[in-house]
């Protein structure tokens, strides 16, 4: 998230404005004065947007205005010597070097370019940086002038963001919803964190593990002859993530839980990793193998020293100051003990691989917050890494939400499969036309290069398979953040692969919106690829459209009022 270094005070608070569009991205804003002189008078009135090019300039003059005289010409006041009219004269590629934002801003996180957030939305940004100083415990060293002078170049330079066009709407596929495991409780909004398709009992049919931050529950789902039945497995400080695997080599799966402790912000220790053992008759005891962590997005099995037990790597998410990346090392037989790896706020996945061939296990993490970067751990023995650059966003408001690793090009290396869409980090959802899908194509010797694949609003995990059952990795997409005010948005989408890594897109559907996790498997057992999908309603929907856990069955492709197939446009 942003994380722009720009001040704070009273004189801050004066100039803000915040031009806001109303929610269907209309043509009347809205421009509310957040200072007030005590003289009763009111700064707030509608004008009309102009989509004309001269007529930039009268709209931010009108805004200025509210804090201070702006004459026609653009001066502020009478004084000639006003930084601001010297500023008039000035390129914005001056402005921002005499600014020296590369080291005002530069130094925490990538420089923020001031037009990759949208202008009604920079009031929050700066509100959030000064949350983001006194968390850090910061020291705020620059005059009121020279905030002021930092804030107005990137309010002058930034615009309102164009929306993305509408989302395709349902073709190719038709898929029909079905809610399974507990009933939403009526009493308040599904908050589950995370849903994970295993075979947990082994006997060859597919199960759901749900992570429910309400509840604060780990639960099974598995089907029986009358349809899906949910059964609590263990009571969890906010879980957030689950893996299965066999920790004590018995046959059983046995499962390791990140609890991340907190929905809400905090950098109170509150994260710890779970370890639950299967006694073979699917009953679970429990125990907390870490804590006294920030809050922990995800837990991980591997070998990482190579010496025939389990061990974990950790993302510690954190929130501005606590955060890392670490492994869990099992010393011996069920006693563990803490590595960190780095330093860094904002880890939210660690997905184990082998990065260069050789015999140690190796990771690759993503780091959000300011960050938004993907890194490469690769294990050098002796419990050290080195770490590798695999991409970094440019802008911190790029809101990473996940990887899968995946051979898309089936060339025999794994490439990343990449979702940017978190929009939480502001007191209301910023929601950003770069949102959306995008895959790393593996080159060898460390490299990715990126491709973009689609661009979709709140896009917060992407799954490939073959959805249409003809050979190649289509891909599988769900939002948790959309304009969900409008009905045609969706809350989840397909891409067809055409064999060549050429995608179209193609809806499914918005029965249940705020979608943050999802999974593919064949869950009816009928041959084609199904998916399940974890509702998170951060708030709620307006139309209703509430899930908690959500199975979407594949039904074939569209047929049309005659029953033949839907024919592609």
């Amino acid at each position: 998230m942003v994380r722009a270094v720009v001040g704070t005070g009273f004189l801050l608070l004066l100039f803000l404005s915040v031009i806001r569009a109303n929610h269907n991205n209309g043509e009347l804003y809205l421009l509310e004065g957040a200072g007030r002189d005590g003289g009763g008078m009111n700064y707030s009135r509608p004008y009309a947007k102009d989509s004309g090019k001269n007529n930039q300039f009268t709209d931010l003059r009108q805004a200025c205005g509210l804090c201070h005289s702006v004459d026609t010409e653009g001066r502020v006041g009478d004084d000639p010597n006003h930084i601001l009219n010297k500023r008039a004269l000035s390129s914005r590629e001056f402005w921002e070097a005499d600014l020296n934002l590369t080291e005002k801003c530069g130094v925490c996180h990538t420089l923020v370019e001031p037009t990759s957030i949208p202008r009604r939305r920079w009031r929050d940004v700066i509100r959030h940086m000064e949350e983001v100083f006194q968390m850090k415990g910061w020291p705020i060293t620059y005059e009121d002038e020279e905030w002021l002078d930092i804030l107005h170049y990137y309010l002058l330079s930034s615009k309102d963001l164009e929306s993305l066009p509408p989302d395709p709407q349902p073709s190719g596929l038709r898929f029909s919803t079905h809610q399974i495991g507990f009933p939403p409780d009526k009493r308040f909004l599904p908050m589950v964190g995370n849903v994970n398709i295993v075979d947990l009992d082994q006997n060859g049919e597919p199960d759901v593990l749900t992570t429910d931050f309400k509840l604060k529950s780990l639960s099974w789902i598995y089907p029986v002859d009358t349809g899906w039945v949910e059964r609590l497995l263990a009571r969890a400080p906010i879980p957030a993530k689950t893996e299965v695997f066999d920790f004590n080599n018995d046959g059983h799966l046995d499962i390791i839980v990140a609890n991340i402790g907190s929905s809400m912000p905090t950098e109170e220790l509150v994260g710890t990793v779970g370890l639950l053992i299967n006694d073979g008759s699917m009953n679970f005891s429990s125990e907390i193998i870490l804590d006294q962590m920030g809050r922990v997005a995800d837990a991980r099995p591997a070998d990482i020293d190579n010496d025939g037990d389990w061990d974990f790597v950790i993302a510690v998410f954190g929130y501005y100051n606590e955060g890392e990346v670490g492994w869990l090392e099992q010393v011996e037989e069920g006693k563990f003990e803490y590595h960190r790896i780095i330093k860094k706020n904002g880890g939210i996945h660690v997905i184990p691989t082998n990065l260069n061939g050789d015999a140690w296990i190796d990771f690759i993490g993503v780091i959000a917050q300011e960050h938004e970067e993907i890194i490469g751990f690769v294990n050098t023995g002796e419990g050290k890494f080195e770490q590798h650059l695999f991409y970094k966003a440019f802008s911190p408001s790029f809101g990473l939400s996940g990887i899968e690793l995946t051979d898309l090009d089936l060339d025999g290396d794994l490439d990343i499969l990449v979702t940017n869409g978190d929009a939480i980090d502001l007191p209301q959802p910023m929601i950003l036309p770069y949102h959306g899908i995008q895959w790393l194509e593996n080159k060898g010797d460390m490299e990715y290069e990126s491709h973009d694949i689609f661009s979709y609003y709140g896009a917060y995990r992407a799954i490939p398979g073959d959805l249409d059952s003809d050979g190649d990795l289509d891909i599988l997409a769900v939002s948790l953040f959309n304009y969900w005010f409008d009905q045609s948005r969706m809350s989840a989408l397909w891409f067809e692969n055409d064999g060549k890594l050429n995608f179209t897109p193609h809806g499914i559907g918005a029965d249940v919106t705020y979608l943050i996790s999802a999974d593919l498997a064949d869950m009816d057992m009928d041959g084609d690829l199904d998916f399940v999908t974890a509702g998170m309603q951060v708030q709620r929907d307006p139309f209703n459209r509430v899930g908690r856990v959500t199975l979407w069955r594949n039904e074939g492709p569209m047929v049309d009022s005659t029953g033949a197939e839907q024919e592609e446009e």
